[in-house]
């Protein structure tokens, strides 16, 4: 260790910016009979190279001694934390829940699967309300129609199926299609694959009615993501409802 400190002490000279850098060092190793540098002087050391050395076979004893060592080292480190979770029950992380809201407070979500505010894709496809991760592989779209817009005998699902048509097409594989319950109220789910720029993505489409609006929440998944996303992204989206609309 002494060795070592005194050879990169000196480092500070030898490889030095105001002394042209490694000059210094490399002008030693190149002048000096046995090839050293000043802290291999001062260190009494030698830069080898490993062809060069012959190593002697440690004995059987010797191995077995550095094995028990090892076993002894590693129980040690071990054990402890072992002992620790058994006892004390470690807790394990655990995403935090966070609550989305609109814009406009009419209606939230909470996701529990750390994802974001994208206000980009907000404002790009004009949606009331966008949430993804970092990466973007995975998120959650809402777009809200006002029931006023629509003939008055306009019903959830007759908002359903033109949707439906509207989103599904040449292009688009459905994987299922079925009617489903949001906080105890009636609702249509369809899943369907699609390519995007090369790529597949799993869609998630939920449609809700609440009293005042047509509620369309989407969420997207990589194909290659779907198995381990879907049903925390269905848990997601079962926790859609209308607020007050107080911000």
């Amino acid at each position: 260790m002494l060795k070592s400190l005194i050879r990169t002490l000196l480092r500070l000279v030898e490889t030095n910016p105001a002394l042209f850098g490694a000059i210094p060092a490399g002008i030693c190793a190149l002048a000096t009979k046995k090839k050293q540098r000043l802290g291999d002087m001062a260190a009494n050391t030698y830069v080898l190279k490993v062809s060069d050395l012959k190593f002697k076979e440690p004995s059987r004893r010797a191995k077995i001694t550095l094995t028990a060592i090892f076993s002894v080292i590693i129980c040690l480190a071990v054990i402890p934390n072992v002992i620790a979770l058994t006892i004390t029950d470690y807790p394990e992380s655990k995403p935090v829940s966070v609550v989305h809201r609109s814009e406009d407070g009419q209606f939230q979500i909470t996701d529990g699967l750390g994802l974001r505010r994208d206000s980009s894709t907000i404002k790009e496809i004009d949606a009331n309300l966008a949430i993804s991760n970092y990466w973007g592989s995975k998120g959650i779209v809402v777009f809200t129609y006002p029931k006023e817009e629509f003939e008055a005998d306009v019903t959830l699902e007759d908002f359903y199926l033109a949707m439906k048509e509207e989103r599904l097409g040449a292009a688009t594989t459905v994987i299922q299609d079925r009617m489903i319950r949001i906080n105890g109220d009636g609702a249509y789910e369809l899943i369907y694959r699609e390519k995007v720029d090369g790529d597949d993505y799993i869609y998630i489409a939920t449609f809700v009615a609440t009293p005042e609006h047509f509620h369309e929440v989407i969420a997207i998944t990589e194909k290659r993501y779907y198995e381990e996303d879907r049903s925390k992204l269905r848990a997601t989206i079962a926790t859609f409802k209308e607020t007050s609309g107080d911000t």
